[in-house]
């Protein structure tokens, strides 16, 4: 049986950085050639892959969200991707690459998984363009959360927080989802680690802090709340535009 994600998105590298690329892609649900949904998909794996469709990355993989909708939902998953061009020459074997030339672009490509189902890549974009024009105003920061250690271990654990982190300051900053990107969140001082596997999650390495005195050596009491800092990066074309 044939099936496809119901929208993929154009990627365009909104870098205007020699060598540094920024992308911003969304797709929708998996359906059929009868524009059915697909049921049973677990998460579904964003790859960077060379003009074969031979996989030199994955760079996502999204928990699908089981209550599909009615219609397509073009932004149902986003992910932002950015690396350097000096970064991805490590995944071509040697003699086959050639970053400056037109000859071997990457892509972003989509699979499905049911596990222990795993598709073949089911949608390509086009060749991801190296953009060298233009100029682009860079803004960092981080902004500060306190709660509970469980909460906190929650939020870490959960493996869209970043995509929700990111358009939630999108939105009380009035800007677009894909001008912010968040690159960390710290936990009490300890960053939290993301890896990819058979599924992506954060790992949160840390100690148990506990509300006593000082005095008290020994100590049942209740967890302290605890700093959750996120560091965001904004990315804007509009070089005259103030953050405040």
């Amino acid at each position: 049986m044939n099936c496809r994600p119901c929208f993929v998105s154009s990627v365009t590298d909104r870098d205007p950085r020699p060598g540094k690329y920024s992308l911003f892609f969304t797709f929708g649900d998996l359906v059929n050639t009868s524009g059915k949904y697909i049921r049973g998909v677990t998460h579904y794996e964003v790859a960077l892959v060379d003009k074969s469709g031979r996989k030199l990355k994955t760079v996502a993989l999204v928990d699908a969200d089981q209550n599909q909708a009615s219609c397509c939902e073009h932004a149902k998953y986003s992910i932002r991707v950015r690396f350097n061009a000096t970064d991805m020459k490590a995944h071509y074997p040697n003699g086959y690459y050639r970053w400056d030339s037109d000859t071997n672009p990457m892509r972003l490509a989509i699979t499905a998984r049911a596990d222990p189902i795993y598709l073949p890549y089911l949608a390509f974009t086009s060749p991801i363009v190296d953009s060298t024009s233009g100029r682009v105003k860079i803004f960092k920061g981080s902004f500060l959360m306190m709660m509970s250690p469980s909460d906190a271990s929650r939020l870490a654990q959960n493996q869209r927080v970043k995509v929700a982190l990111g358009k939630a300051f999108a939105r009380s900053a009035s800007l677009a989802p894909e001008d912010v990107f968040i690159n960390a969140i710290w936990i009490a001082g300890i960053k939290a680690l993301r890896r990819l596997g058979a599924r992506a999650y954060y790992v949160v390495r840390g100690r148990r802090l506990l509300c006593c005195p000082p005095s008290q050596f020994f100590c049942g009491g209740p967890p302290c709340p605890v700093s959750v800092t996120v560091d965001y990066e904004i990315t804007l074309a509009d070089t005259v535009m103030v953050i405040l």
